[in-house]
């Protein structure tokens, strides 16, 4: 490929901008000239992968590593309050209410967007964009201002729902997590409601700039025409899935990580603990710590020689009372670095943590609280690498049965997937991209 302009577009959020820093080094290391746009609080990390940074605002909330210590306004705050709330009362409250935020959460200022993405347009000239697929007023811009972009999927490939499904709606779910169809029907409604705002609202400013492109029949199916990349493994179903040949599947989107020398001297003093076991929730869900609190003590009692690692974000005091010698909590954790010398992962189903546990081929337990969640977690036990649980309803029995099988058991599924995922990480995904045409194939 000769040299081009890439840029990739990250929304602010810890969790998105990893695997987007990421996929953007192997652009770069491949001779194409990358810049990476983002708020003003991630322009040193991109500044210090040698990559150009590029200020750019998407979304009216944020999270820089520790989502309640994150600056941000008030009524962000308020809505990352009730967003937790409603996780405690079960998984379609929960969805409920993220439905409910998504126009404050990915449609902010889509008139400003446009005119900011325009002047970056006119200014750098970019051979290609890359796009966050939850950042949907940047992808209109680039649909109305006739740019070529691929769209980059975070998340599970049901975040670009098929026809007949709905964005907010998990396609299936894992064994633990059984809604009420009552409310679920409930939860399809608002869903449709919402996509239908979505659409109506991308249509109007299609009109009013580009009344010549094509209606958007839906907002949240709005990607790239040339090509989608899913920072997911290619799992052997649903087999109706973009079968034009446009879609690259990442096994793992992220780089190895070394501990710092801190972490290794604690790791040092622990090489005798067995097993070793991480939770960790993400930057947002680490809040839960009624949650991580149930979990530890089940394990405290099943291993009592066992090393416990938790990530528990800005409420990490709130768990003080549980440390010891054998029980480390900390705000956060370098969960990559951390995960090959431990035995069992527990965890959200985030998307991240999944690829990378299976990346390391470490044993899982997920416990989704929202979003795509229930759809990995569903996943995982179809593909037979992980066992889920309801993160509010299950009892110790079942988490200590849970963790005794993971750890006891052998598992030919697991064993066989790392090399799957290894063989088609970021290089190999940027590799997919033709820089003259747009196209991929996966």
């Amino acid at each position: 490929m000769s040299k081009s302009k890439v840029l990739i577009i990250s929304p602010p959020f810890f969790s998105q901008i990893g695997p987007l820093l990421t996929l953007a080094g192997e652009f770069s290391r491949a001779g194409h000239e990358t810049s990476v746009a983002c708020a003003e609080a991630f322009a040193a990390e991109i500044r210090s992968r040698g990559l150009r940074f590029i200020e750019l605002s998407v979304s009216r909330n944020a999270n820089t590593g520790i989502a309640g210590r994150t600056r941000q306004p008030r009524s962000e705050r308020r809505r990352l309050q009730a967003f937790l709330a409603a996780s405690r009362r079960g998984a379609v409250e929960t969805l409920m209410i993220q439905s409910a935020h998504r126009k404050h959460d990915m449609f902010a200022d889509p008139s400003g967007l446009l005119a900011r993405l325009e002047e970056i347009a006119a200014g750098l000239k970019p051979d290609l964009w890359i796009v966050d697929q939850l950042s949907y007023g940047v992808t209109l811009a680039l649909y109305l201002l006739k740019q070529r972009f691929i769209t980059f999927c975070p998340g599970h490939p049901s975040s670009i729902p098929e026809p007949g499904d709905l964005f907010g709606v998990p396609p299936y779910w894992p064994a633990a997590v059984r809604p009420d169809p009552a409310a679920l029907a409930g939860l399809r409604k608002l869903a449709a409601r919402v996509e239908h705002r979505f659409s109506r609202r991308m249509n109007a400013i299609r009109r009013r700039i580009a009344p010549q492109a094509p209606r958007i029949d839906s907002a949240f199916r709005l990607c790239s025409p040339e090509a989608v990349i899913y920072n997911y493994p290619r799992f052997p179903y649903p087999e109706s899935r973009f079968t034009d040949g446009r879609s690259v599947y990442m096994g793992y989107c992220f780089s190895e990580q070394s501990l710092s020398p801190e972490w290794r001297e604690k790791m040092s003093a622990w090489t005798d603990r067995r097993p070793k076991i991480l939770i960790a929730f993400g930057t947002f869900l680490a809040a839960r710590t009624d949650v991580i609190r149930a979990c530890i003590e089940v394990l405290r009692g099943a291993y009592p020689r066992a090393l416990i690692i938790a990530a528990a974000s800005g409420e990490a005091e709130s768990l003080g009372d549980l440390t010891s010698e054998t029980v480390c909590i900390e705000p956060f954790v370098p969960q990559a670095a951390l995960l090959p010398s431990m035995d069992l992962l527990i965890h959200h189903g985030g998307c991240n943590s999944f690829t990378e546990a299976l990346y390391f081929g470490k044993p899982m337990i997920l416990l989704p609280f929202s979003s795509d969640q229930f759809a990995i977690a569903a996943d995982a036990e179809k593909m037979g690498i992980g066992r889920s649980l309801d993160p509010n309803r299950f009892s110790s029995r079942e988490l200590s049965g849970l963790v005794a099988e993971s750890l006891e058991r052998e598992n030919p599924a697991l064993r066989s997937w790392p090399d799957v995922v290894r063989r088609h990480g970021p290089g190999w995904a940027v590799g997919r991209i033709d820089l003259k045409t747009g196209e991929g194939a996966g």
